[in-house]
């Protein structure tokens, strides 16, 4: 009786196959990035940050072939301060604006500025050196429709640049007077920008295990213009992309993840992210 109850209860084969055919294989962890994925990260990652950081390389090759070394980021003959003054600017100082007097004979840009650079990079000199800015008075420029965060990316930009000078080159004064200019309130986007190429290597390689399909979608974040300029100018948007590509990324590790302890750190990871985020600009709602 018993064994008739075994063999009653045992499970059954499909008849003409084996029990060892027909259990389902249990795959193996996908491998989301190796050797090969490594040395291409790093070489995208290396040609994007010499193309901003030294640029304009290119375009002033094409601008005036010939008249000069073949390969230079300096751009001669063009404006260096307020009043137009020409003279020689390389990597991320150029380009610098010449003020025009306005009807108070006050130059503007004051400083060089390009596009919104008029605002967020003083916005970070004001908040880093404490001034007192009475919102009502004319000389009080703040612009403070975003949160704070960018801004004082920006600043501690302008701050490591002014330390550098202080450090290495002689210079004398306050560290974040000294770094108040085109290269000190563009470094940060420049950093930030170059960091967004590795960031969109790992989501495309953990959303479809295709390496081709992540070289493609890291070297368009590369050369891509919108990205290019971000990198180079003293705004604050480049900053919240690159938080959204790691939240993006982050997500992934999530709804993947194996362990519990690995989908908890990655939960934490990517609250923490997003909320970095948020406090650099609202679009990252």
């Amino acid at each position: 009786m018993g064994g008739q109850l075994s063999s009653a209860r045992a499970p059954r084969t499909e008849p003409g196959r084996s029990e060892t055919t027909q259990a389902s294989p249990l795959r193996a962890p996908r491998s989301y990035f190796d050797r090969v994925d490594l040395f291409a990260l790093l070489g995208l990652t290396a040609v994007a940050f010499v193309l901003r950081f030294f640029s304009p390389i290119l375009p002033d090759f094409f601008v005036h072939p010939f008249q000069g070394p073949w390969i230079t980021d300096c751009v001669k003959s063009t404006p260096v301060n307020p009043q137009g003054d020409p003279g020689t600017l390389c990597g991320l100082a150029y380009p610098f604006n010449r003020g025009y007097a306005d009807a108070n004979g006050q130059l503007s840009p004051p400083n060089g500025q390009v596009f919104d650079e008029v605002y967020f990079p003083v916005d970070a000199y004001i908040d880093f050196k404490n001034t007192q800015c009475h919102p009502h008075s004319i000389f009080c420029p703040y612009f403070d429709p975003e949160p704070p965060l960018a801004k004082e990316i920006i600043g501690a930009g302008e701050w490591g640049y002014g330390w550098y000078r202080a450090t290495f080159q002689g210079a004398h004064g306050n560290y974040i007077d000294l770094g108040f200019n085109t290269f000190g309130w563009r470094i940060a986007a420049c950093l930030f920008g170059t960091l967004c190429v590795p960031m969109m290597y790992l989501f495309a390689r953990r959303l479809w295990s295709n390496r081709i399909f992540a070289l493609a979608a890291a070297t368009l974040v590369c050369f891509d213009g919108m990205f290019f300029i971000q990198s180079r100018i003293g705004m604050i948007d480049i900053f919240p992309i690159f938080f959204i590509l790691a939240s993006y990324y982050l997500f992934l590790v999530h709804i993947q993840s194996r362990s519990f302890n690995t989908s908890m750190l990655s939960l934490v990871a990517l609250g923490t992210v997003l909320g970095i985020g948020i406090a650099s600009k609202w679009i990252v709602l």
